[in-house]
């Protein structure tokens, strides 16, 4: 991992990991200790927090204090561990197993792990109202997440539909693109940043949301390549669209520790994607 991304991640974990203890939603009472549980288990059996790492970094590029963002970023971390828990269920993936753990509804019940997902859903809700100081958080916040973004994606997902080309790849991704464009421009919009910098975070998100998909898609194939193509387009198609990723911060922003940062994870989404391919 680049220098300059470690460091930024390993200068905000601690207060991340403690503003998630701190907020993480609970019922408080014997009755509800499964639920309890099981949000728990939701969020501390590892990963490594990129979505509030990059919605810190989003909003000190756009020149604000990253305090002033934990209440957001802590939101799209609990978003981000909810739409999980949803992913795995039965109904949808019915994966057993997440980071070398159970997943919620194989280790604590469908039920359970429904209301769980919902419990972080509804907490995500909660801190983004009391982040939106300029009545704009809100209104893309529910874009994002709802029936034109992440759950518009995991519908598309259940069809299981192969495109016909990679350029066809947008609605297919939406899941991804929607929730890493919101880590993105979350902060910005509450803090009241202008709208062309908000486009420019929105537009990195976008674009290196689709190359992530890609190349997560493409490491899961066994034998045929996303869309039919072969190894090498796929490959080109996603440079291209992490390249024009960092076009938008390079052209909005002047250089600096947070904008290395957004371009360092970007470069990292491509790196972790060669060594794969390159191990096979």
């Amino acid at each position: 991992m680049a220098k300059v991304l470690q460091e930024f991640m390993q200068q905000h974990r601690l207060v991340i990991e403690a503003e998630l203890e701190r907020r993480l939603p609970r019922g408080g009472i014997p009755q509800l200790k499964a639920l309890d549980d099981a949000v728990e288990h939701a969020l501390f059996t590892g990963g490594k927090r990129m979505r509030p790492v990059l919605c810190l970094a989003s909003a000190a590029v756009c020149g604000f204090a990253t305090a002033k963002a934990l209440n957001v970023a802590v939101a799209l971390e609990f978003l981000h561990s909810a739409s999980l828990i949803f992913d795995d269920l039965p109904c949808m993936d019915c994966s057993l197993e997440r980071r070398g753990e159970d997943t919620v509804h194989a280790k604590f019940g469908e039920g359970v792990a429904v209301l769980a997902g919902l419990a972080l859903l509804n907490e995500t809700y909660a801190l983004l109202s009391e982040a939106d100081c300029t009545g704009s958080l809100m209104k893309q916040a529910v874009q994002c997440i709802g029936t034109r973004g992440m759950i518009a994606g995991q519908c598309l997902d259940l069809k299981h539909e192969r495109v016909s080309s990679l350029d066809d790849l947008e609605a297919p991704y939406l899941k991804t693109t929607a929730l890493l464009k919101l880590a993105l421009v979350a902060a910005p919009l509450s803090l009241g940043a202008p709208s062309a910098a908000v486009e420019a975070l929105a537009r990195f998100g976008q674009k290196l949301g689709m190359a992530y998909q890609l190349l997560d898609d493409e490491l899961d194939q066994d034998e045929a390549t996303v869309a039919g193509e072969n190894l090498e387009a796929v490959l080109g198609k996603a440079r291209t669209w992490i390249e024009e990723a960092k076009g938008a911060l390079v052209a909005q922003f002047g250089s600096g520790p947070a904008r290395d940062v957004l371009c360092e994870f970007a470069e990292s989404v491509w790196a972790r994607a060669l060594q794969d391919v390159r191990s096979r």
